[in-house]
């Protein structure tokens, strides 16, 4: 149980000011800028795989048509410029 006991008494100083423990502001916004750019980082992650996929499938659906088949082509173009 001692593995929660950090987070434990971060919580309870939040939500009771007057207890004895005291969390420097330094202390508080650092960890939420570390919280921070592991999210960003695991976002910027998944959506950069995401995109990858959907321009993938999009090129090969594009391959699969026929030259007169032009609202494709302009769904595959507008993907890259973005």
């Amino acid at each position: 149980m001692d593995k929660y006991r950090k987070t434990a008494e971060k919580k309870l100083a939040q939500k009771n000011p007057g207890t004895s423990i005291k969390l420097h502001p330094d202390q508080i916004a650092k960890e939420a800028l570390v919280k921070a750019e592991f999210s960003s980082q695991i976002r910027n992650d998944f959506f950069d795989d995401a995109y990858g996929e959907i321009l993938v499938e999009y090129f090969v659906n594009w391959l699969k048509t026929d030259p007169h088949e032009t609202k494709t082509e302009n769904l595959y173009t507008t993907l890259l410029l973005h």
